[in-house]
């Protein structure tokens, strides 16, 4: 007991120093940071005396777009993010994401306002306001 104290440097990152008998004072194990968590950068903190486990999301992040942003959870790892959302509400526009311009498109589908009415005109999809009305179409003179 007493001579391991005299041991004793006061450093939890360096371990617990003891006392052997036939050598005197042995230098005692490291603590172990590593948490086995692929994302965290593993310190040891000697102000604190604890292991600290500090996420890095940059390591999550698979350059992806369409699929969010990726976090580190400093318990389970690396976490899918949230896709951004392509919905916007304007029913005739196909909403997509495009990975190579990293932005959501709303592209018109003018099919989807056409009422099968010749003589009302062509409906067009705006990709802001919705269906539009088509110019009706008048008959030649007789």
């Amino acid at each position: 007991g007493g001579p391991a104290l005299a041991c004793d440097n006061g450093l939890f990152c360096d371990g617990a120093e003891t006392c052997e008998p036939t050598t005197g004072c042995v230098d005692g194990t490291p603590p172990n940071p590593d948490d086995g968590v692929e994302c965290t950068v593993d310190t040891c903190d000697e102000f604190q005396d604890t292991l600290v486990h500090t996420p890095n999301h940059s390591v999550c992040n698979n350059q992806q777009y369409c699929d969010g942003v990726e976090t580190c959870d400093a318990v389970n790892g690396c976490v899918d993010g949230v896709a951004p959302d392509t919905n916007d509400n304007v029913g005739c526009t196909i909403d997509t994401c495009d990975e190579v311009t990293d932005s959501i498109v709303h592209t018109p589908n003018h099919a989807a306002c056409d009422n099968s009415l010749f003589c009302d005109g062509a409906e067009t999809c705006d990709p802001k306001q919705g269906c539009m009305n088509g110019a009706p179409q008048f008959g030649g003179e007789s």
